[in-house]
């Protein structure tokens, strides 16, 4: 962790605790993991954001959130969630710091070629399996297979194309683990998501599927 101060969190903010709970899943992102609490009580990343005590814009706390946490960041998210600190930052990238080449503020420095600056790849039946859950792995450079299902990561909507876990919209669209982060077509403020990320609807992974032996 480190002691940065954030523009995120207001002086003075009061935590409360989130009506309900849920465990994260093994190897799994920050992000994410605050994504499936805010599936579960059915409203937005930014409705769970402002319960938690965090301040609007969102934009720079999104950039950091699967990188690393600040003490105060940490210590309101495990207030809220009801785990401890040291679980809320090792769901980061901080806890691979010396490989990826990040330092102190979360930024990766360039003197690693092993750091992932945006993004996340994927594994579809993965998600399908954990209820939308994304793996803090995914989103470093050198993971690029799922040994459980013997399949490549794909990085891809396969609706629309776009990437993933870039950026997230937090203001509009209900929490949906597991869906292409991109607004539907005809839906630009992001409204309805775009489609799911499971397996059987991503024709490059089902390529992959039927090529092995």
């Amino acid at each position: 962790m480190t002691t940065t101060t954030t523009r995120s969190l207001p002086d003075g903010a009061t935590v409360r605790t989130l009506p309900i709970r849920t465990k994260p899943l093994p190897r799994e992102s920050l992000d994410s993991w605050l994504e499936a609490i805010a599936a579960r009580l059915g409203v937005t990343m930014r409705e769970v954001y402002e319960a938690m005590g965090f301040r609007a814009p969102f934009g720079q706390l999104w950039w950091h959130i699967h990188r690393q946490v600040t003490d105060a960041e940490a210590a309101v998210i495990a207030t809220a969630t009801g785990c401890t600190r040291e679980e809320v930052c090792a769901m980061t990238l901080s806890r691979y710091r010396s490989i990826v080449g990040m330092d102190d503020t979360g930024r990766f420095t360039g003197a690693s070629p092993w750091g992932r600056v945006y993004g996340s790849r994927f594994c579809p039946d993965c998600l399908a399996a954990s209820g939308g859950a994304w793996k803090l792995r995914w989103r470093l450079v050198w993971t690029f297979a799922c040994l459980q299902h013997r399949c490549l990561l794909v990085d891809r909507c396969p609706r629309c194309g776009g990437g993933q876990r870039y950026r997230y919209r937090v203001r509009h669209a209900a929490a949906r683990p597991g869906q292409c982060a991109n607004p539907a077509v005809g839906t630009p403020r992001g409204d309805s998501r775009c489609v799911t990320l499971t397996s059987g609807k991503h024709r490059c992974f089902a390529s992959q599927q039927s090529t092995q032996c």
